[in-house]
């Protein structure tokens, strides 16, 4: 018996063993899926990371950003390698973990931001009031592409490999104060874009501890806290490969899309909005926002994906314009059905925020 089980191990032992090399062949060598082809010699992995955007801080004084945060705008992780500013010793906003705060996805959630995942976010969303709020000094983009930058962005410190580095002079230090409070319940009765609002005028703290200390709510109205939520009429003009009706759009094709009619307007950011957004079809798709001079997409995910974190509402930045248009091409990159509460075109004024801020400091 004993002799019959030491010859059982060592058969297990030998299917093992070949099963390792027939995998490790099968993966790495040039005669099958010759992953090997990937990689580079020894130190490419960093040089290539080194050359994404926060390549852009060689020969700046470190200084300069340690105490602040820095973001990218119309950069994606294909750039904006996941978690590279760990490398640079910086404090980004772009994130790509197995774990996180829940508190955070919570923040992110709440305001709608156009991602549909739970631990990876790469920017955000070049959305003014939320890089102020967030002490986001610097923003990285692409040369040419300054028409991507936040309001505020306006200084360039350095441009280098392709990439250029620009200043903000309203974004909030790493210490402010507040002179009023908003409880939590109001908080999340507003919508995306007035929470953005909100919290660059009102500490938002739980509505137990306004009650037990007796706390005025009065001061913090919306009325006098200013929050706006700018909502344009708007006319689908036309369709192309795809049908429209009762919330609910059928795409037949990839890279069908439907053109729209709004208003113009000036001296804001302007927003598309999907609230309860759900897709069927392929494992994701992608839906991108274009007028005359500038392009957004963001990412939606079927249950099919698995990677699928039930996000259903998106809020997609357009960017600041001194003047926005009138027209504007929504895209979508696979076929299936699109089904949806609302879809809205938003604007966020932002002649008060350097009022705001300044309150702030």
């Amino acid at each position: 018996g004993g002799r019959r089980l030491k010859s059982e191990a060592t058969l297990y032992r030998v299917m093992i063993v070949i099963g390792i090399f027939l995998n490790a062949f099968g993966f790495y060598t040039p005669f099958s899926g010759n992953y090997l082809q990937y990689h580079g010699k020894l130190g490419a992995a960093r040089e290539d990371i080194c050359r994404g955007p926060f390549g852009i801080l060689d020969g700046l004084d470190g200084d300069n950003y340690e105490d602040v945060r820095i973001d990218t705008s119309n950069l994606y992780f294909r750039d904006v390698r996941a978690n590279s500013a760990m490398l640079f010793d910086v404090n980004s906003v772009s994130f790509y973990y197995s774990v996180i705060n829940e508190s955070t996805n919570a923040f992110l959630h709440d305001l709608w931001m156009p991602m549909p995942y739970e631990n990876r976010y790469v920017d955000l969303d070049s959305r003014a009031m939320l890089s102020a709020l967030l002490g986001v000094k610097y923003n990285i983009i692409k040369s040419g592409d300054e028409i991507y930058l936040p309001y505020g962005y306006y200084s360039k410190v350095q441009e280098k490999d392709n990439y250029a580095l620009f200043a903000s002079d309203i974004s909030l230090p790493l210490a402010y104060l507040y002179d009023s409070v908003m409880s939590d319940q109001e908080y999340k009765a507003l919508s995306p874009l007035q929470k953005q609002q909100a919290l660059l005028r009102s500490a938002v703290v739980p509505e137990s501890i306004l009650t037990e200390n007796d706390i005025d709510l009065q001061a913090v109205d919306n009325e006098k806290l200013e929050l706006s939520n700018i909502v344009s009429e708007y006319e689908i003009e036309e369709t192309v490969g795809l049908n429209i009706s009762n919330n609910r759009i059928e795409v037949e094709e990839a890279g069908a899309f439907l053109t729209i009619k709004t208003e113009s307007i000036n001296k804001a950011e302007r927003y598309f909005s999907f609230r309860n957004l759900w897709y069927e079809g392929k494992k994701n798709t992608y839906i991108a926002i274009m007028d005359e001079s500038r392009s957004k997409s963001f990412e939606v995910k079927s249950s099919l994906d698995s990677a699928y974190a039930d996000v259903h509402n998106f809020l997609c930045n357009l960017g600041f314009a001194e003047k926005h248009g009138d027209f504007y091409k929504v895209i979508f990159s696979e076929p299936g059905i699109y089904t949806y509460d609302s879809m809205e075109i938003l604007s966020q004024p932002v002649e008060k925020m350097r009022e705001w801020i300044n309150l702030r400091k």
